[in-house]
């Protein structure tokens, strides 16, 4: 009788693999009663591809009552409730199979369902959250001293450690147009807080976008946004900005994207700083292989203000790479930036015209086999240093993120 039945299996298998899904389950019949796991699994499978979800999702079920980590289970049911329009509950259970996949080609096919899922749902929830040591939370100057047109005064304020919690939220409405293109909506809620209160940071804002192809390989965007910045528990500052882009994939896979922004910002208590900028950028991609894509950015603003002691011209250009080390899962993210920002004349306060120049470096890594429900843990560092001309805006800092982001 066994053999009996394992010929029965090996019929359900092959009808299966074969395509045609009718005969699998009919010889599938036999065999719950001395291999229902396997039984569950092709029924799920079979159902679904016959158009008939809503038994697929029964029978996956009862595979993972069975067996409550099989990647295939899990993979079916998340199908199953997908063609029901089920979108949170599939994305569970895709990001459950993300979890227990085993080898790459497993991990590749969940984050693909994933990505896929995505496009599918209307709304849309990426967040991260962790704790930021820093080696300067108020992001003060060390020197000593600051020349006035009143004479040279000592700087009192020194740079303190910190230890912040940070966590990050953003919600996304996509709605898909004619042709390829799609509305988005998005609200952002981001907060930084310490044990000194006075240096906590708040972001609330929304933004809408307009994304459309342009042909199989180029693609364009319009922006607008708002948003409020809030220093130390007070309302520090309100920001709107209007964005546009172009990008274009060459055929060895390297990007070429243009912005430009313009910019108003209004710092609330002080309406001499109201100001405008307009910004460019180009980035382009300078090498790409399997494992890594290096690209070049370089970039310029103009910013006036209703004072004309705060217009200034800035430049920077950056390096950004991605690194993704043979046969593992890691990611290895890095960025090199030089910035330099020149004002137009001395703020009447000080009799040297201020001139900035800073260095940004910021890695990050993460193991994307290191997942739980489709988050990874994830980790930071950023170093910067300014130089002013003026000593009380020079800045030297280490800062850390030691958290939670998403894994895809």
């Amino acid at each position: 009788m066994p053999h009996v039945v394992r010929a029965d299996l090996k019929a359900a298998q092959t009808a299966l693999g074969a395509g045609d899904f009718v005969a699998a389950l009919k010889e599938v019949q036999p065999v719950w009663q001395t291999h229902p796991l396997d039984a569950a699994l092709i029924t799920a499978r079979s159902t679904l591809e016959l158009g008939r979800p809503d038994l697929a999702e029964k029978a996956a079920r009862d595979a993972l009552t069975m067996k409550p980590d099989s990647y295939a289970a899990l993979l079916l049911l998340g199908s199953a409730l997908q063609r029901q329009d089920k979108v949170i509950a599939a994305e569970y259970y895709f990001r459950r199979a993300l979890d227990v996949s085993e080898d790459a080609r497993a991990k590749e096919l969940s984050r693909n369902v994933l990505r896929s899922l995505q496009r599918q749902k209307n709304w849309l929830v990426d967040g991260t959250f962790g704790i930021v040591p820093t080696s300067n939370v108020g992001k003060v100057s060390d020197e000593k001293k600051v020349k006035t047109v009143l004479g040279e005064f000592d700087i009192t304020s020194q740079s303190e450690r910190g230890l912040g919690i940070y966590g990050g939220l953003y919600l996304t409405r996509q709605t898909p147009l004619a042709n390829g293109a799609r509305f988005d909506f998005g609200v952002n809620f981001y907060d930084k807080a310490f044990r000194q209160h006075e240096f906590n940071m708040k972001t609330r804002g929304a933004t809408a976008s307009f994304n459309f192809p342009l042909s199989e390989r180029s693609n364009a965007s319009f922006s607008a946004s708002k948003s409020r910045f809030s220093f130390g528990g007070e309302p520090y500052s309100d920001t709107t900005k209007l964005g546009a882009s172009y990008g274009f994939s060459t055929a060895a896979g390297r990007i070429l994207r243009f912005e430009m922004t313009h910019e108003k910002q209004d710092i609330i208590d002080d309406a001499d700083q109201l100001s405008y900028e307009n910004s460019g950028s180009v980035n382009f991609g300078v090498w790409r292989s399997k494992q890594t894509y290096v690209s070049l950015e370089l970039r310029g603003n103009r910013r006036t203000s209703e004072h004309p002691a705060f217009d200034s011209w800035g430049k920077g250009a950056s390096v950004l790479a991605r690194y993704n080390p043979r046969d593992t899962s890691w990611v290895i993210e890095g960025a090199l930036s030089r910035n330099q920002k020149i004002w137009d004349r001395p703020s009447g306060i000080t009799p040297d015209v201020r001139q900035d120049n800073e260095w940004l470096l910021s890695m990050s890594t993460y193991n994307s086999n290191f997942s739980f429900l489709g988050v990874t843990p994830t980790f930071r560092y950023t170093y910067q240093n300014r130089k002013s001309t003026i000593p009380i805006y020079s800045v030297l800092s280490h800062d850390v993120f030691v958290g939670v982001t998403n894994a895809f």
